[in-house]
């Protein structure tokens, strides 16, 4: 999915403290390639690429589920990969970004198979799209 997203900055910041208080269960984020900038149309854009899992375990999956039950229940990763531009004006954040996600279960411990993102094809995508940006 690509977003393209303008923001007020005071809202902004009001969003982000709120959300910086709220941190997925299970989750963890790793940078796939440095943070950089890259200079379009005149303008400095933040360039940053990220992977993030979350693991939901057995019970989160099945709302009421009896937790000494014996019955064998699944469990879930979801990978995401995101790719995000974003610049700034006086008054807004402008950002475009691309995400992929894909879900992995198990069942009685053993994957059940799914394929894995291959972002190599969508990344060229988000960095032509970005360059045909026309922000004022």
């Amino acid at each position: 999915m690509m977003m393209l997203e303008s923001n007020d900055k005071k809202q902004l910041q009001i969003q982000e403290g709120f959300l910086s208080d709220l941190s997925p269960a299970g989750g963890h984020c790793e940078f796939i390639e440095h943070n950089s900038t890259a200079t379009i149309n005149g303008m400095t854009f933040n360039v940053m690429s990220t992977e993030c899992t979350c693991d939901t375990s057995d019970q989160d999956l099945i709302d009421g589920s009896d937790p000494d039950s014996s019955q064998s229940t699944p469990s879930l990763t979801t990978i995401e990969v995101l790719k995000r531009y974003e610049t700034e004006s006086p008054d807004r954040v402008y950002s475009l970004q691309l995400s992929e996600s894909n879900d992995f279960f198990q069942l009685n411990g053993q994957e059940i198979p799914n394929n894995p993102i291959d972002s190599s094809k969508s990344i060229p995508i988000i960095d032509t799209a970005v360059k045909t940006l026309k922000l004022e």
